[in-house]
């Protein structure tokens, strides 16, 4: 079955059509929604993302170095925030690794950790899974710029750093087939 694909939202797996709008595109003028969410916003596509500069880790830990999205100019971009006690974050990061493999240099992919979890938690976390691509660690800078309710959270940056794709929630088992879509549109494939 084909999975309908638009600029944010996630389908669940028992449900492929389902989805959402996310609560700016649902409740953009404000009437109806809970208050708790009035001052909530997200991220869209074809807003420009923010900068960031995060800590870079790996399996030994902080490895010392910066990374920030200035660094990737000119770079397809997938940013997917996670936490390792998610576990429909730990359920995407096969299909994240298979990307990585797939793509190679065509597209950065930065699993950014916003968890509170320790470094040992995380360093043990990418040791026994292996994956190949860039780990950080989110700050107050990154996490006020790319606010989210929950997690996984994922976007899809262009090349000149227009997001192209926001997915709040997972999309289970088609969560490969949804973002090598939006990857190839943002990669003019």
């Amino acid at each position: 079955d084909a999975l309908p694909i638009s600029g944010s939202g996630a389908a669940s797996d028992t449900d492929a059509t389902s989805g959402t709008d996310g609560v700016v595109q649902r409740f953009a003028d404000g009437d109806g929604m809970p208050e708790y969410l009035l001052g909530y916003y997200t991220l869209t596509a074809g807003d420009k993302a923010p900068d960031f500069t995060i800590e870079l880790v790996d399996d030994n830990g902080l490895t010392g170095e910066t990374l920030s999205l200035a660094d990737l100019a000119g770079s397809v971009v997938l940013l997917d925030f996670w936490a390792p006690w998610c576990p429909y974050c730990v359920a995407d990061m096969p299909s994240w690794q298979q990307i990585a493999e797939e793509y190679g240099s065509a597209v950065t992919i930065i699993a950014v950790d916003v968890g509170g979890d320790t470094f040992g938690e995380m360093k043990q976390f990418i040791a026994q899974k292996g994956y190949d691509f860039t780990w950080g660690i989110i700050n107050a800078d990154m996490a006020a710029a790319y606010p989210f309710a929950g997690v996984p959270y994922d976007l899809v940056i262009d090349r000149d750093g227009t997001i192209t794709f926001v997915a709040e929630g997972s999309y289970g088992r088609y969560a490969y087939h949804v973002m090598t879509a939006q990857l190839d549109l943002a990669l003019g494939i």
